[in-house]
């Protein structure tokens, strides 16, 4: 699973493609809509959801900021995670990257790198229309 969703170094995963398609969409529009892009990036480890794009490495668990998810209205929100616009693909990767550096990892007989925990990366799409002045 990690490593169709998240790839290896020359060899994207899932979420690096669907960021490079994304953004190819976005600058494919010629209808004068406004694309607002955001994204963000937490861990759900030993049942404790974690924001990884605030998560400081090498700092004690504790101390991390936590994250609570919950469905409102039949949506999912998350609850204290960091949303972090993005207006580009190399500004998306960036905090990924940076997201993905934080996750908790171990080693298992099979594995060096294992992901000790479960993510969600979100990306999320507002688009505006001037003309119609709707979001």
């Amino acid at each position: 699973k990690t490593y169709s969703i998240c790839g290896k170094h020359g060899d994207p995963g899932f979420i690096q493609r669907s960021l490079a398609c994304l953004f190819d969409a976005v600058d494919r529009r010629e209808d004068g809509s406004k694309v607002t892009l955001s994204m963000s990036f937490i861990e759900v480890y030993k049942e404790v959801g974690y924001d990884l794009l605030t998560k400081e490495g090498g700092k004690s668990i504790e101390t991390w900021p936590i994250v609570s998810v919950s469905v409102v209205g039949g949506e999912p929100v998350l609850t204290g995670a960091k949303r972090v616009t993005i207006s580009n693909e190399e500004e998306a990767l960036h905090h990924y990257f940076l997201g993905d550096n934080n996750r908790t990892v171990a080693e298992t007989p099979h594995n060096l790198n294992s992901s000790r925990s479960h993510c969600i990366f979100t990306i999320y799409v507002e688009v505006s229309d001037p003309v119609a002045q709707t979001v």
